[in-house]
């Protein structure tokens, strides 16, 4: 008897034990508890660099499997000494995520996050984005520390943590001459009217150094595009948008290796003409015939006629004439009249760059005494100079971009610079969604919020006052709610590079029922029911105390 109420409390005992491991697994896949959290790691594409290279750096999203659900977003400072760098860009690496950073001189405030529900959560290690630098040419010899401060990343709840991240170095080495490359040979040529592409006679290779090209009289431009074998090597003239004349014309592209030794391949670019085409065999044009009667008499000059001058041959290439250094002569097409500009970087304009607008505003911080501007042209043999954005007063400056074409023409881009006179932050002073209530209630330096709609709102009308007049709003995700959880992402940035982000956590509520059970509640009562079945438990495998029967004895009976 004694051991089947043994056995029973230990099957008992037994049962409890598996039923408690059973739930905690499900209420760790139901509610992921992380010890750890991913970490963003830099990895330059390599470790030793050279004055006036420009490096690519990789920042990773690494042990991302930390969060069950995987990441949804990450922030952070990317900081470097301006010494001996220099910021050129900042890609996106992650495809459906919003991105932005936020420059200045030494450090880059950069977001990344999901921003087109369902969510694209990243549950892999991935390249989040890409920072391109370059080293200055006054960089001393020697290592520089790159790094990564102030990181964070949230989950699919947009829980925000703090990442982990490691230092990296560049070492800077001094080139070495006798190891520049000879190569100055060519690895693709390719030639488009618009977006079509044309055909080489003969067929393009590296060891051909000349071709011929036919194209229609309705063939105006033609746009020119190579790139070298060597990627230390490059194209000093020839490509670019040219105009076409009828007839033969001649342009030259003049590849320059990294030792300074010039490659020319030549393209023969042959307009049909109409005149021709009408004539056919150019043998009997017979004009006489089709003049008009003898012009003589309408060409008698009055006195105090100017004598004109004869026309130029708008039609005639400009062209420029130099030697290689083979001895070779070069002639560089420069009839291109594309004074366009495609990018500037190293600040933020308003309206956004277009061909049609020639003037723009932009908003700097008290910090911010001079702007490193970068400005490609749309054709790369135009010629950039900029004034005005070497020494910044606090107020109203004008900075003046000319980009000369190769033909000659001149475009000016004016943008009047407003530098502020006071410290200026990006905090918000209200936030107003479509008249619900913010839980918490709004404060300026509190970022996430959260609240429930109805099932039937399907989108929110989002407003948002910044604390100083130069802080740059951008709202996202408001528009479309799904039924769930939504996010909404208010950007507030200033002149200075500060960046914050606020975030509205929107819970749309399904169809059939608008409950939701909240996991500290869900954790609070499946403790209370353990401890109550380990009462139970203990209550029933109690060992009860012996009773002791005392049986008399002849002895007692004779006391």
């Amino acid at each position: 008897m004694k051991k089947t109420m043994r056995n029973q409390t230990t099957l008992i005992r037994g049962i409890v034990v598996l039923l408690m491991i059973l739930s905690m697994l499900v209420l760790q896949l139901v509610i992921p508890l992380s010890a750890t959290t991913p970490k963003l790691i830099i990895e330059p594409e390599q470790k030793d660099v050279t004055r006036g290279e420009r490096v690519h750096l990789q920042v990773k999203l690494s042990e991302v499997q930390a969060f069950k659900n995987g990441v949804e977003g990450y922030s952070g400072t990317f900081q470097y000494d301006p010494s001996v760098l220099t910021f050129i860009e900042a890609k996106n690496k992650i495809s459906g995520w919003a991105f932005s950073t936020a420059p200045t001189s030494g450090e880059i405030k950069f977001v990344g996050y999901d921003d087109n529900p369902p969510n694209i959560a990243q549950k892999e290690d991935i390249v989040a984005f890409e920072i391109e630098v370059e080293i200055l040419e006054s960089a001393p010899s020697g290592a520089t520390k790159i790094a990564i401060k102030n990181a964070a990343v949230a989950d699919t709840q947009f829980n925000e943590l703090d990442a982990s991240t490691k230092e990296s170095v560049l070492n800077i080495v001094d080139k070495s001459n006798p190891e520049e490359s000879s190569n100055n040979q060519l690895k693709e040529l390719i030639i488009k009217d618009g977006d079509t592409k044309l055909e080489l006679n003969p067929k393009f290779n590296e060891n051909t150094l000349d071709y011929k090209l036919e194209v229609g009289e309705n063939t105006n431009t033609i746009d020119i595009s190579a790139l070298p074998v060597d990627e230390h090597s490059k194209v000093i003239s020839g490509t670019g948008s040219h105009e076409l004349k009828p007839g033969e014309n001649i342009i030259k592209i003049v590849v320059e290796a990294e030792d300074g030794t010039q490659k020319t391949y030549t393209v023969v670019v042959t307009k049909k003409d109409k005149d021709k085409e009408e004539n056919p065999g150019g043998e009997k044009p017979d004009p006489k015939p089709e003049e008009k009667p003898d012009p003589k008499p309408e060409e008698k000059p009055t006195p105090g006629d100017k004598e004109e001058k004869p026309k130029p041959d708008t039609d005639k290439p400009t062209s420029e004439t130099g030697k290689d250094s083979n001895g070779n002569t070069t002639i560089i097409n420069n009839n291109s009249v594309n004074n366009y500009i495609s990018t500037i970087e190293g600040i933020s304009l308003q309206p956004n760059l277009s061909h049609d607008v020639n003037e723009y505003h932009a908003n700097v911080g008290k910090n911010t005494d001079r702007l490193n501007l970068k400005v490609t042209p749309e054709d790369q043999n135009a010629s950039v100079n900029i004034t005005g954005h070497e020494s910044l007063t606090f107020g109203a400056n004008q900075i003046t971009i000319t980009v000369t074409s190769p033909s000659g023409e001149k475009r000016d881009i004016t943008i009047n610079v407003n530098r502020s006179e006071t410290e200026s932050s990006a905090y918000l002073s209200s936030i107003s969604v479509g008249g619900y209530a913010l839980n918490p209630g709004f404060k300026e330096d509190v970022f996430f919020y959260n609240m429930i709609v109805e099932h039937d709102v399907n989108h929110l009308a989002v407003t948002a006052a910044p604390k100083d007049a130069n802080t740059n709003i951008n709202i996202a995700a408001n528009n479309t709610l799904r039924e769930g959880i939504n996010y909404i992402k208010i950007h507030a940035s200033n002149a200075d590079g500060i960046m914050n982000t606020y975030v509205i956590e929107v819970i749309r509520e399904s169809e059939s029922t608008g409950f939701k059970l909240d996991h500290s509640v869900l954790w609070a009562g499946v403790g209370t029911i353990w401890i109550l079945i380990l009462a139970v438990v203990f209550i029933m495998t109690r060992k009860k105390p012996k009773t002791i029967v005392y049986e008399k004895s002849q002895h007692d009976e004779k006391i």
